[in-house]
């Protein structure tokens, strides 16, 4: 463990804790559902997620994937980022579907109200006659 800091890999995860806390940078989550080897999946993730990010920055060793911490600070802002695209999106769904629900309420609103309108003038053409 020593020699590992001494290295400059201050960020040490296990491949379960790494996989599970940074998944959804890898570009087919669907595949990952399955799999349980995560020591694959990790080295994947990290190839996949920072292709630009030089090979000494990170290492992926028989249980822990170990980071530097410039590695470790981007993909900490890649994760946030893709958070804060999917609590948009979800926000956005949500949205649409109270603004849907109310819309077809003031729809059923204004269709009986149409309704009535009708009735009341129909009748009082038939009273009028």
């Amino acid at each position: 463990m020593v020699n590992i800091r001494q290295l400059g890999y201050p960020i040490r995860r296990s491949h379960q804790d790494f996989v599970r806390r940074y998944g959804l940078l890898h570009p087919t989550r669907g595949a990952m559902s399955g799999s349980t080897d995560y020591r694959t999946l990790a080295q994947s993730m990290l190839t996949a997620a920072l292709p630009d990010a030089p090979a000494a920055d990170w290492r992926v060793g028989v249980s822990k994937v170990f980071l530097r911490q410039n590695l470790a600070t981007r993909l900490e802002s890649a994760r946030e980022r893709q958070l804060t695209a999917v609590t948009i999106k979800l926000q956005s769904l949500a949205r649409t579907k109270i603004w849907r629900a109310r819309f077809l309420k003031v729809k059923r609103s204004v269709r009986a109200l149409s309704q009535h309108t009708l009735v009341i003038s129909m009748t009082g053409r038939l009273s009028d006659s």
